[in-house]
C-alpha cells in the first residue's frame, strides 16, 4: 500500500511540474495575445470644452518562438465646444500591421524590436476637410510577465516616417521623419496572452 501511494505521489508530482513548465510565463510559437489603447480626455477652461476619445485594440500571433505578427484597428473622436455651440468635430479611423522580434520570448523578461505599417483617415466635420495618412515606424521595447497570462510592456522612442495629405485638390502632403530614444517618449501597455 505504501509503495502504491508513493508511486502515485511521484506520478502526480511529475505531472504537476510538467504542466507548470508548459503554462509558463513568456511566449511560444502559436501563442495569441491581445493589447490595445484606450484614452478619454475632457478639458474645460471657462465656457470652452474639448473632449477626445481614442480606442485601438490589437491582436498578435507568434509564427515562431521569436517572431510575432499582428493587426490593429482604431477609432478616434475630438470635439470642441464654446458654451453649447460646437466649434469643431473630428472623427477618424486607423489600421495597421506589425511584426516583432523577441530576444528571449520564453522568459519572464524580454527585449523586443517592433516594426509597424499604418494607415489612417480623419474627417473634420466642421470644415469638411478629410485627410489620409500612411506611416512606418520602428521602436525598441521591453516585456515583463506578471503572471502566466498578463504582461506589461513599454516601448521607448521611435524611428518613423509619416505622410499626411488633405483631400483637397492641389494640397501638399506633410512628410515627417521622427527619431527619438528617450524616456519622455515611452509608451506603456498591458498584454493578455491566451
Amino acid at each position: 500500500m505504501k509503495k502504491a501511494i508513493f508511486t502515485i505521489s511521484i506520478i502526480l508530482l511529475t505531472t504537476i511540474m510538467a504542466a507548470a513548465q508548459q503554462s509558463s510565463e513568456g511566449f511560444l510559437k502559436g501563442n495569441i495575445f491581445t493589447s490595445g489603447q484606450f484614452a478619454f480626455n475632457s478639458e474645460s477652461t471657462g465656457d470652452y470644452k474639448t473632449t477626445s476619445f481614442d480606442f485601438s485594440p490589437s491582436v498578435g500571433y507568434f509564427i515562431s518562438n521569436n517572431v510575432s505578427i499582428g493587426v490593429q484597428l482604431g477609432v478616434m473622436s475630438i470635439q470642441s465646444k464654446y458654451k453649447s455651440t460646437k466649434l469643431s468635430e473630428e472623427q477618424g479611423f486607423s489600421g495597421g500591421i506589425s511584426a516583432r522580434y523577441y530576444m528571449t520570448p520564453t522568459n519572464k523578461f524580454s527585449i523586443f524590436g517592433s516594426a509597424a505599417l499604418g494607415f489612417g483617415s480623419t474627417n473634420n466635420k466642421t470644415d469638411s476637410l478629410k485627410t489620409t495618412s500612411v506611416s512606418f515606424g520602428f521602436a525598441p521595447g521591453i516585456s515583463y510577465f506578471l503572471s502566466n497570462h498578463f504582461a506589461i510592456e513599454t516601448t521607448i522612442g521611435n524611428l518613423g516616417f509619416s505622410s499626411t495629405k488633405p483631400d483637397t485638390k492641389g494640397a501638399d502632403a506633410t512628410t515627417t521623419i521622427d527619431f527619438g530614444l528617450n524616456l519622455t517618449r515611452a509608451t506603456f501597455g498591458l498584454v493578455y496572452k491566451f
